[in-house]
């Protein structure tokens, strides 16, 4: 195996040899890249609303196009170069390359994400998150088809090089493959586990590659429609794809900010490029195959040297490992961003001797020595190790979370702490007090670092910014203000709402509004809740009004107005990933809205009364909610069921924190109590064992197949006290359904996967056995295995 320290060098060796330019055209993040058919040009689109035209040899803005009103998801030259498209929002725009002048706009339609045009220039394909493809004719203007079959947003559209086929790509996991002369589906591929973001076809229309949020690149034939090859290397999201102009080569982007090449035919890494700092978004080779260039959420545009790609990263003495071995490995690297130099079991760990622990799901219960009559205010470190609280009495606790004991305590504050924050890199602690003031602590030791005066009325929130050099906070006096967190001197002062405001999420960002700008007019009434995007780029609001706001708080400008709510919103929060905003209310649901349009995706229903705190997990797989009518509930966001739910005797939860890994929920409940709670799936499907539709269609559906025997794997891996992430067991699910057959050809790696499937087992016992192997068959005396599994064979076959 090649040696990790090599490894490296090698990657940092070809980072240098290969980057021939770094540009950063816009000074923001960049979604989209494209080459020009001539060699000419490379566009890039970004989220300033802007695309640009960048001279491809010297690297000079030839053309700004500020048309859009939104971000700049995908560009398209025509094939004689002399004409680009551009998506974003709800229109498409078409530009002159040669004058810079905008020849049409095409309206009034729904987000759109991506643009492509045929090979002979006549048509041009959109996909948007109205689940459809539109085809228009370029001499008339004129929409002339339209393709329905995507059960989801259209993330990727992509003509055949012989302009007879067109692929689409969507979150709902499936590849389409078009026949343009009748409008019908020819094709659809099945086997990716999660979103899918982009689409290459090869230069002789046999082949094509997707790329997907699974972690995943996966070549298709497009004639059977059958997966031929799927590449794994990435260690987070795969944003983007292409095949090289000759059909030799395939380049992807990740959000594991590397740039891979591989060789297609056998799947394996040719070379690998880590010059960007952040997620890369797209990547586009020129059309001689001699360069190469990406667009990163770092904002810059790079372009690199595609000649004399080096061999395979990895050596003919390949040692065969158990299959032990290799399945850890599998599941000990998911989500890891950095090389590993070992692997280490995934850290799933959860408090375990906190006094009250109970069998319904609560892991235990802190209080301070007196308890105030009303809601403490919490935060955890970014270790989870610990937990901070601030309490009714003025108070701010630090409590180790391993033994449920309080390490320090402060009291500067004469008043209710109404919120506490800590920063990322959790070295301070900032309160919000109605004493009118803000407290940083440091968060080792408790000890006063700084004290923030200003407010003329109760602080009711604080936010540290991303980078830790900023704090928001929130007040009664009707006002943000942007503190800087070392010195203390007050950066910026928003104003602008009528009433009371009781939550603040911003970041640093908001440090750049301009004096003109900073009014943020859109509510007729308090404002309960402010929450950033994760990108900073959006900010939304709820209100008293009934209403959620969306903002840019780079100009101040109220973006979008969502209504729907039938009474006071009284939180609101962006998932992680920027896609969706999930708001709270008095009037007992939750609603979910798509992000980029504004329109309302899913009403949760199910608490009976004020829905005080909603929060995403940090992979943005759930929702909790807490609620007066003392639950807790986690959702799916996707579909809007119930997953689970817990009951707790204070009389409201007011606010909930998930841990970073999401193995567990704390909340801050009545009577300053604070509950943690186990939101591992196998101890959530034990109490919980189905998902519960909320509306009659979701409640026909039937799941799929696969799906069916997933509580009875849960069931027995319980049996053996193992946690396992529930998409390991579902991806594992799958590749043992006897209706994914062709779905175990990439396991061929590993030749004892074949043994293990050959066994004829239960599929729950299949599973099971790998998280046996998992735990090197050490359970403890006390266990015995379940009784459809046959230890003896599964050691005489295994061993």
């Amino acid at each position: 195996m090649v040696n990790i320290t090599n490894l490296k060098e090698i990657i940092m060796d070809e980072t240098k040899k290969r980057l021939i330019a770094q540009y950063k055209p816009t000074g923001y993040h960049l979604m989209c890249v494209s080459y020009s058919s001539d060699c000419r040009y490379i566009a890039v689109g970004s989220v300033d609303h802007t695309v640009r035209i960048i001279d491809a040899d010297r690297g000079t803005e030839i053309h700004c196009f500020p048309g859009h009103s939104a971000w700049v998801r995908s560009v398209s030259f025509s094939p004689d170069s002399r004409i680009l498209a551009s998506a974003a929002g709800e229109s498409i725009l078409l530009w002159s390359t040669q004058t810079g002048s905008q020849i049409h706009r095409f309206e009034g339609l729904n987000s759109i994400y991506s643009v492509s045009f045929s090979p002979d220039g006549r048509k041009l394909a959109s996909g948007s998150i109205d689940k459809t493809i539109r085809i228009w004719d370029m001499e008339t203007k004129n929409e002339i088809s339209r393709l329905k079959g995507h059960f989801d947003f259209v993330n990727s559209v992509m003509f055949s090089p012989d302009g007879q086929l067109l692929a689409s790509g969507s979150d709902d996991k499936t590849i389409r493959i078009w026949n343009l002369e009748t409008g019908t589906e020819m094709k659809r591929l099945v086997g990716h586990s999660n979103t899918i973001f982009s689409l290459s076809f090869s230069h002789n229309c046999l082949l094509i590659a997707s790329a997907s949020e699974d972690q995943t690149i996966r070549i298709w034939d497009t004639e059977t429609g059958k997966e031929k090859k799927r590449i794994k290397g990435h260690t987070d999201w795969v944003r983007t794809v292409s095949f090289s102009p000759n059909g030799r080569y395939l380049v992807s982007g990740s959000d594991d900010q590397t740039i891979r090449i591989w060789d297609p035919e056998i799947g394996t890494e040719l070379c690998r490029l880590g010059g960007h700092l952040n997620k890369i978004w797209s990547v586009s080779f020129s059309p001689d195959g001699q360069r190469l260039a990406s667009a990163s959420e770092d904002g810059t545009l790079a372009l690199w040297d595609m000649t004399g790609l080096i061999q395979p990263l990895t050596t003919s003495q390949q040692t065969e490992i158990t299959l032990a071995q290799w399945i850890s490995i599998q599941s000990a690297t998911l989500g890891c961003r950095e090389f590993q130099t070992k692997v280490d079991t995934p850290d799933y760990w959860i408090p375990e001797n906190l006094p009250e622990r109970d069998d319904k799901g609560c892991l235990g219960v802190l209080r301070p020595e007196s308890s105030g009559n009303a809601a403490c205010r919490i935060a955890i470190s970014p270790d989870a190790n610990r937990l901070y609280t601030g309490h009714p009495n003025g108070e701010v606790r630090a409590w180790d979370l391993k033994s449920g004991t309080s390490l320090w305590h402060s009291k500067k504050h004469n008043e209710q702490v109404r919120d506490i924050t800590i920063s990322p890199n959790g070295q301070r602690l900032a309160s919000g007090s109605v004493d009118r003031t803000i407290s940083i602590l440091d968060s080792e030791t408790g000890v006063d670092l700084r004290r923030l005066e200003g407010h003329s009325g109760s602080v009711n929130s604080v936010s540290f910014s991303h980078d830790n050099r900023h704090i928001a906070s929130g007040s009664s006096d009707i006002t943000i203000r942007i503190w800087d967190s070392v010195t203390g001197n007050e950066l910026k002062r928003l104003e602008g709402h009528s009433y009371n405001m009781f939550s603040a999420f911003l970041a640093d960002t908001l440090s750049k509004i301009r004096p003109d700008s900073r009014r943020l007019e859109g509510h007729s009434d308090n404002v309960f809740s402010v929450s950033f995007s994760h990108d900073s780029q959006r900010l939304v609001s709820g209100a008293y009004d009934k209403t959620v706001c969306i903002w840019d708080p780079v100009t101040g400008k109220n973006l979008q107005r969502l209504e729907g709510h039938s009474y006071s919103v009284r939180s609101v929060s962006y998932s992680p990933n920027g896609r969706y905003i999930a708001s709270g209310s008095s009037d007992q649901t939750i609603r979910i809205w798509d992000a980029e349009m504004g329109t309302e995706l899913h009403r949760l229903e199910g608490h009976l009364d004020w829905v005080n705190s909603v929060s995403f997990s940090p992979d943005c797989q759930r929702l909790a909610s807490g609620s007066s009518d003392q639950t807790i509930r986690i959702w799916d966001p996707k579909t809007g069921s119930e997953l689970h739910h817990f009951y707790f005797p204070e009389d409201y939860a007011w606010q909930l924190v998930w841990a970073p890994s999401g193995a567990f929920l704390i909340s801050a409940n009545y009577n300053d109590t604070v509950r943690i709670w186990d939101t591992r799936t196998t101890e959530m499907l034990k109490l919980f064992p189905s998902p519960v539709a909320l509306n009659p269609e979701q409640s026909k559906r039937r799941p799929p197949a696969r799906l069916t025997s997933l509580p009875k794997i849960w069931s027995i891996l319980h049996r053996m006290n193992i946690d396992l992430p529930l998409s390991l067991i579902t991806d594992l699910n799958a590749l043992f359904d006897n209706e994914q057959r062709d779905s175990m050809n990439s396991l061929s790696i590993h030749p004892k996967i074949r043994q293990l499937i050959a066994l004829h087992w239960p599929i729950p016992a299949r599973t099971a056995l790998i998280a046996l192997l998992l735990h090197g068959w050490d359970c403890g005396p006390e266990w015995r295995p379940p009784k459809d599994i046959d230890t003896i064979t599964v050691l005489k076959n295994l061993a």
